[in-house]
């Protein structure tokens, strides 16, 4: 079994509180009883070993038996700046990304975005991806689980990561910068921005904001991939060349 999530601010003392989903899950559909054991992370600075104690209001409330503090990172810190693809396409993006290791997901607009939320309807996306990323996270056996942003404009989102390391957005008309260049040049950045435009493509003013954000463009090949799917391969490919996979293999 992975790790729980817990809110940091639900850790008092020698106890913390589950929340209810957890409570259903570990409950119901694992039939766990007071006085068995959890491991638990708070996602950034602790783990903890854990007895439940028991299930108040359909949370689980937890003693400490050990922490442990959170183990250093193996690569850089990932955040991607996807445009919102239609349909269900972002709820598997989402999954899929979190599974991968990414820290942050930042839904944006670009100027052919096929998906623009009113406001009450995005923090509603909003939460539903952040579950969806825990979940994932909790199924990849990660001690972590990536941020998901609230939806914004690209403009509104180009200061969010502003001192990263590297920053790159993947363009279909980008023909000689590639990651395995880059890879030779940047070894070991601290922090990697990753923008990935919509099915339509990116526009010349979406290449504006992002050149004025010191974004570089990269080719992802020949291939014209689906949103997601590019945005899902971009994080792929950067965990490999920079991130937590054996160096045996890797660019140079």
């Amino acid at each position: 079994m992975g790790y729980f999530f817990v809110d940091p601010a639900k850790v008092q003392g020698d106890a913390l509180l589950l929340g209810r989903d957890d409570g259903r899950h570990l409950q119901h559909a694992l039939r766990m009883k007071p006085g068995e054991n959890l491991r638990v992370s708070d996602g950034s600075r602790y783990l903890y070993d854990v007895e439940i104690k028991g299930y108040p209001n359909g949370e689980v409330l937890c003693a400490i038996v050990k922490q442990h503090p959170f183990p250093q990172r193996p690569g850089p810190w990932i955040t991607l700046f996807q445009s919102i693809p239609k349909g269900a396409r972002m709820d598997w993006l989402v999954q899929k990304t979190s599974e991968l290791g990414v820290d942050e997901i930042v839904p944006v607009y670009m100027q052919h975005a096929v998906r623009i939320f009113g406001e009450a309807q995005a923090v509603r996306r909003q939460s539903r991806w952040q579950r969806i990323a825990m979940e994932a996270s909790k199924q990849a056996n990660r001690l972590d689980y990536p941020h998901v942003s609230v939806p914004r404009s690209l403009a509104e989102a180009m200061d969010h990561g502003a001192n990263a390391s590297l920053s790159l957005y993947f363009d279909e008309k980008e023909t000689l910068r590639c990651l395995k260049g880059i890879r030779r040049a940047v070894t070991h950045p601290e922090s990697i921005r990753l923008a990935v435009g919509p099915e339509g493509g990116l526009s010349a003013n979406d290449r504006v904001l992002l050149g004025q954000g010191h974004f570089l463009p990269v080719s992802l090949g020949t291939r014209i991939l689906r949103s997601e799917t590019a945005g899902t391969v971009a994080v792929a490919l950067v965990q490999y060349e920079w991130g937590a996979a054996p160096d045996r293999g890797r660019s140079p």
